[in-house]
């Protein structure tokens, strides 16, 4: 009888997959798929920037840990709707553009 108890406590407790391992990948993997979605408005911004061409080219000339604070300033990391840009966004945006 112990033994069906103890199962079922830990089976409850565990659970297949441990249960909040599961909700802790979940959550990071749609933080990252929307993360890279804002990523890719905002590059998509940039390079329909009026002077896009000139624009990026400036943003190559800067150090990479400077980059993110110019996408932020030319506001292509400002998703519409929003105040203001994330500079988590903008950051990865400079990435983005500095890959491709």
């Amino acid at each position: 009888m112990a033994t069906v108890v103890w199962t079922a406590i830990g089976f409850n407790w565990f659970g297949p997959g441990f249960n909040w391992t599961t909700r802790g990948n979940a959550t990071t993997m749609s933080a990252t798929a929307v993360k890279d979605s804002l990523a890719a408005i905002c590059v998509a911004q940039a390079r329909g920037s009026f002077n896009a061409e000139a624009s990026l080219e400036e943003l190559s000339g800067l150090s990479p840990w400077k980059q993110g604070e110019y996408v932020e300033k030319a506001r292509w990391a400002k998703i519409p709707g929003r105040e203001s840009a994330q500079t988590e966004i903008a950051e990865l945006c400079a990435v983005r553009l500095r890959e491709t």
